[in-house]
Parts: structure tokens; C-alpha cells; sequence
């Protein structure tokens, strides 16, 4: 009788140890995915601050480059008696000294005219006025118009073209290349070594980089 008891006794206390490892496994686990749970929130939190402030670098950055292109507009109104070739040298020394901008270029609808500030001549079937940069910038009307990423007849070169109507028919712009925003991003350093950051047109629903 006493040996069943002690038989007994071992049974339930093996039942109870096991019990008890498999609750401690399961905290044990549970903690574990609580925590990893956490460790994801805190990353994915820490990457969104990085992408507003990423957001924010770019944001400023174009803000100088619209800022840059008005300047330029205001010049240009402001001496209306230029000639071509005095229009032409401006637009090379304007390019020449631009941190960002490919060429900074004009387009006059009325005689046909293109003064390109890279020095680039166009060919004859170059048609500016189809081009997104100069319908967006006399659809704006005098405000500074933003131009979804497009090929740049000049270069081939995928670019953002930041332009302004000057007047009737006459329009400023000014070409960043994809290049010159990737050297930018590149300066990005981010606390996760799988990033990729990506420019989104939501216009045109497209995903560059």
C-alpha cells in the first residue's frame, strides 16, 4: 500500500513538473513574440521617422529649387528688351553656375524659339510644346509647375522638370536629372541595412528607384 502511494506521489509530482514546464515554455514563448512583437513596432516606427525626415530633405531641397526658378523668372520679366543672344548667355552662365539643375531653358511658343541653357540645339523634331513641363507650366498660369518624372529629349536621362510661365506662350524650366536626386539620397543613412527608398508619382501611379 505504501509503495503505490509513493508510486503515486511520483506520478503526480512528474505530472505537475511537466505541467508546469509547458506553462513556463508557453510564458517563455509568449514573452518571446511579445517582445519581438515590440522590437518590430520599434523598428517599423523608427523607419517612418526616418522617411519623414527623409521626406522632409527632399521636400526643402525642390523648395530651393522652385525658390531658384521664380528668381529667375523675376530676372527675365524684369528685362524685357533682351535679345536672343543676350537671352541665350544668361540661360548658359544661369546653368553653369546651378548646383542642381541640368540646364535651365526657354521655350516661346509664339516664334518656335528653344534657348537652352546646356547648350543643347534641338533638332527639328522636337516639339516643346507637347512636352509635360511647358502644357503644366501655362495650365498653371504663373504659378511654378512640377513635372512628373519623363525623358529628357536632350540627355535620354530620366528627370523632374520644375517650370514657370514667363509669359503668354513663354516658359522657364529647369531640368533635374534621377542622377542628381540619387547623389542626394545617398547622403541618407539609415538604421537598417535592407532599406530601399523609393519615389512614388501618384499621378501616374509609377514607383522609380
Amino acid at each position: 500500500m505504501g509503495s503505490k502511494r509513493k508510486s503515486l506521489k511520483k506520478l503526480l509530482l512528474s505530472r505537475t513538473m511537466i505541467s508546469v514546464f509547458i506553462i513556463i515554455v508557453i510564458i517563455t514563448e509568449f514573452n518571446m513574440n511579445r517582445q519581438s512583437t515590440e522590437v518590430q513596432k520599434l523598428t517599423r516606427d523608427v523607419l517612418a521617422r526616418e522617411s519623414v525626415t527623409y521626406s522632409s530633405e527632399i521636400y526643402n531641397w525642390w523648395n530651393t529649387i522652385e525658390t531658384r526658378v521664380m528668381q529667375t523668372a523675376d530676372v527675365w520679366k524684369n528685362s524685357p528688351y533682351m535679345t536672343n543672344t543676350e537671352a541665350h548667355e544668361l540661360l548658359l552662365s544661369l546653368t553653369a553656375a546651378d548646383p542642381d539643375s541640368q540646364d535651365i531653358y526657354v521655350a516661346n511658343g509664339k516664334d518656335n524659339s528653344f534657348l537652352d541653357g546646356s547648350g543643347w540645339v534641338p533638332d527639328d523634331t522636337f516639339v516643346f510644346t507637347d512636352r509635360p513641363w511647358y502644357q503644366g507650366a501655362i495650365k498653371a498660369g504663373g504659378a511654378i509647375y512640377t513635372s512628373d518624372p519623363y525623358v529628357d529629349a536632350s540627355t535620354g536621362k530620366t528627370c523632374l522638370a520644375c517650370s514657370i510661365l514667363l509669359s503668354e506662350d513663354k516658359v522657364l524650366s529647369s531640368d533635374i536629372t534621377f542622377d542628381q536626386m540619387a547623389d542626394r539620397m545617398k547622403t541618407f543613412q539609415s538604421s537598417s541595412s535592407d532599406v530601399s527608398i523609393y519615389i512614388l508619382s501618384i499621378r501616374i501611379r509609377e514607383i522609380y528607384f
